[in-house]
Order: C-alpha cells, then sequence, then structure tokens
C-alpha cells in the first residue's frame, strides 16, 4: 500500500509540474490591430473567415462578434486519469464537452479601426491575427497620422496605439483607455 501512495503522489506532482509549466508558457494576449475599413466591414470579413474555419457564430453584431467550437480534451489529464484508473480515463475522454470562443471587436477611431481579439482560444485567435494582416491592411505600428495628411495639415497628431483615440500634446496616458503614450 505504501509503494502504490509512492506512485499515485509522484503521477499528481508531474500533473501540477505540466499543469504549471504549461501556465508559465501560455500566450500572452495579442495587442489591438489596426486595420482599413470601417468596423462593420471588418466583423462582417471576420465572420466569413471564421465561418470557412468551421466555427460556428453565437454572436454577430454591428461592432463584435463571437465565434465558438468544441473543444478536445486535454491529452495531459487524460492520459493522468488513465494512469489512476482505466475507469476514470475512459469516462473523461468519451463524456468530456467544451466549446472554445473567440471574440472580435472592431471599434472605430480617429486612426482606423481597431480590432481586438479575445477568449480562449489561442490557435483561433494566432489565425485570426495572420489572416487580419493579411487580408485586411493591418499596422500593427501606426501610431502618427500618414505622411501625407501630416504635410497637408503641417503638424503630426499622436494616437494611441491600444484604442486608437488622439493623444493630448502633454499626456504620458490615453485618457480614452490609460494606455502609456509610446
Amino acid at each position: 500500500m505504501g509503494e502504490a501512495a509512492i506512485y499515485i503522489i509522484t503521477f499528481l506532482f508531474l500533473g501540477v509540474f505540466v499543469a504549471l509549466i504549461r501556465y508559465a508558457f501560455r500566450e500572452a494576449p495579442p495587442e489591438p490591430l489596426m486595420v482599413s475599413g470601417a468596423p462593420a466591414a471588418t466583423v462582417d470579413a471576420t465572420a466569413g473567415f471564421m465561418t470557412s474555419r468551421g466555427f460556428a457564430i453565437s454572436h454577430q453584431g454591428e461592432t463584435s462578434a463571437t465565434f465558438t467550437r468544441p473543444k478536445k480534451p486535454s491529452m495531459e489529464t487524460g492520459i493522468l486519469l488513465l494512469l489512476l484508473g482505466i475507469i476514470p480515463g475512459l469516462l473523461y475522454f468519451g463524456l468530456f464537452r467544451g466549446t472554445q470562443t473567440t471574440t472580435v471587436l472592431a471599434m472605430a477611431g480617429p486612426a482606423g479601426t481597431t480590432l481586438t481579439l479575445s477568449g480562449d482560444d489561442t490557435k483561433a485567435r494566432g489565425d485570426l491575427t495572420r489572416w487580419a494582416r493579411e487580408s485586411l491592411a493591418v499596422d500593427t505600428k501606426r501610431s502618427t497620422l500618414p505622411e501625407a495628411e501630416v504635410a497637408a495639415t503641417g503638424q503630426r497628431r499622436r494616437y494611441c496605439g491600444n484604442c486608437g483615440a488622439e493623444f493630448d500634446e502633454d499626456a504620458k496616458f490615453c485618457a480614452s483607455c490609460g494606455a502609456a503614450r509610446a
């Protein structure tokens, strides 16, 4: 009985260790993307892309949309349960049901449309970010007006890279969202 308890404790420790490593190396949430086009058109284009990849639309509005897809069971958890006993592992793999969601928010600002991605489906967020950079003319570093507008107005205005709001000349933080000025 003592030897079996050591094995169980060892497997539990390894499971916690693997979970901590996965947590430490998880992806940081992506930065908002600056895109060309109106928010409604951006959301419509995003909905077309996501549905072509097999996602279901659970909500779509003028400036936001939420997409879902079935979540697959975790192999680490399933193997750990199989090691602890055949029945718990089989029940986990057989009865596991879940969904992963991805939400898209497009907001208009003076510097263009800001596209914000969120949700628990990191793979979908990464695919959507790559697609947006290729298809929606994304400019993630845009914080000033284009040179043609500077020449026409004679001044260079600064915009928040987070929400697209115009910075006051002396401001260190965005008055709209609180992000630090770059």
